[in-house]
C-alpha cells in the first residue's frame, strides 16, 4: 500500500488482495485501477475536495511506479523526536503558519539516517540525538516553477537527551520550536498538514 498526499488529500494505492480496505476509509472515493491511468488520476486528485481517494489495482507497486514517473523525485529525511526515553513530549516546529516536524533534503553522499540527524540538529538547535528506529516513509507532491515534484521523506524515531532550550532555524523560516506534551499535541496538530497528522496518529492514539 502507498499513501501520497496531494494538497490536503490522501491518495491511497493498494492491491485488490488487501482485504477490508473499505472499512478503513468508509468515506473515501474508490476507483478501480484498471479504469484510470496515473495522469488522469493525478488530475482528479489535484482538484478533488474529499479527504481520501483509494485506487484498488491488481498490482499496487506497478501502478505506483507509473504514477511516480509523472514527477521529479526529491528525497528528504526527518525525525520524530522524544525527550529522554519517554513516549512524549514530541518536538515540533512552527513554519509557514503550520505545526510540522523537522525534516529536509538529503545532501549528496548522505545516508537517510545522517540527513535526518543533521536536519533535526540544524532546524531545532539540539544535539545528543540517537535514532531508535526507522518509523515510516511519506510521499507528498508539490509544484514549483511549473515542475511537479514528488517528495519522498524517510522518517526516524529519535531520542534526545539535550537539556538545552531548542532554538528555531530562522533562516529556514522556522518561527518556533516546541516540546509538545501528549495532552496538547492533538490540538496543535489540528493546525498541521494532513500527512503529519496521519504520520503521528498511531503515536497519539497508541
Amino acid at each position: 500500500m502507498y499513501k501520497v498526499f496531494i494538497n490536503d488529500l490522501c491518495l491511497i494505492i493498494l492491491s485488490k488482495s488487501e482485504s477490508d480496505y473499505k472499512l478503513l476509509w468508509p468515506n473515501a472515493r474508490f476507483i478501480d485501477g484498471a479504469e484510470i491511468d496515473p495522469k488522469t488520476l493525478l488530475s482528479e486528485a489535484e482538484t478533488s475536495t474529499i479527504s481520501h481517494l483509494v485506487v484498488v489495482t491488481a498490482n499496487a507497486e506497478k501502478f505506483f511506479d507509473s504514477f511516480c514517473r509523472l514527477f521529479t523525485i526529491v528525497e528528504a529525511a526527518g525525525g520524530i523526536v522524544n525527550l529522554d526515553n519517554r513516549k512524549g513530549p514530541f518536538l515540533l516546529i512552527y513554519r509557514r503558519g503550520k505545526w510540522d516536524l523537522p525534516k529536509g533534503k538529503i545532501d549528496a553522499g548522505e545516508s537517510h539516517e545522517e540527513a535526518a540527524l543533521r536536519e533535526v540538529t540544524e532546524e531545532c538547535g539540539i544535539n545528543k540525538l540517537v535514532i531508535r528506529s526507522r518509523y515510516d516513509t511519506l510521499y507528498h507532491t508539490y509544484s514549483q516553477k511549473g515542475i511537479k515534484y514528488l517528495k519522498i521523506t524517510y522518517w526516524f524515531h529519535m531520542i534526545s537527551t539535550d537539556q538545552n532550550e531548542p532554538k528555531p532555524q530562522n533562516e529556514e523560516g522556522i518561527e518556533k520550536v516546541k516540546w509538545a506534551n501528549n495532552e496538547e499535541l492533538p490540538f496543535l496538530l489540528k493546525d498541521s498538514y494532513h500527512s503529519i497528522r496521519d504520520l503521528m496518529a498511531p503515536l497519539i492514539n497508541g
